[in-house]
């Protein structure tokens, strides 16, 4: 919504400074849209800026706050609203890029098997949990299974499940 209201004040300046009196369109319509754009987003960000302040750091948060503090104080409203719904706008698509990683490795973690299959000195097999696995064990992996932790292949060839440690979906031969 701040977008479209930052983008609509843009519209009105141009066509105002392309025409004065054209459909009616004063400053004050300009004013306006320009301003509930500022409003619906320049709260979130003005106050990560008083953080940085107050933190004494440089944030894109502190930067963008000066812009439109700036563009305000000599009469650019559109510009503000831009600048500050645009801003809003890249942080909402971060936010929600990270979501979509964050969910990805959860995915990934949640097909990681929790236990394996480790092959004694004495060639008999029993089940340990995953984390319990030390450096040097052998462990096996039954054809078409999910390899839960990195290795060397020792014996045997057979298609297994990588995906756990590669992310890659497709059976690899090993």
């Amino acid at each position: 919504v701040s977008v479209a209201l930052g983008a609509v004040a843009e519209l009105l300046e141009w066509m105002h400074e392309a025409n004065p009196g054209f459909a009616g369109i004063t400053p004050l319509h300009i004013a306006i849209a320009s301003g509930c754009a500022v409003v619906l987003t320049f709260p979130p960000t003005l106050k990560k800026a008083w953080l940085a302040l107050r933190g004494r750091t440089i944030t894109i948060s502190l930067l963008v706050s000066i812009a439109v503090v700036g563009a305000i104080a000599i009469g650019q409203y559109p510009e503000a609203a831009m600048a500050v719904s645009l801003f809003a706008l890249s942080e909402a698509i971060e936010a929600a890029s990270l979501r979509r990683a964050g969910n990805a490795i959860k995915s990934l973690l949640s097909s990681t098997p929790q236990t394996c299959e480790v092959i004694q000195s004495d060639t008999s097999v029993i089940t340990v949990a995953t984390n319990l696995v030390a450096t040097g064990d052998r462990i096996r992996i039954r054809p078409g299974g999910i390899i839960p932790l990195d290795g060397t292949v020792i014996a045997g060839i057979s298609e297994v499940d990588a995906s756990a440690l590669t992310g890659e979906p497709i059976p690899v031969t090993v």
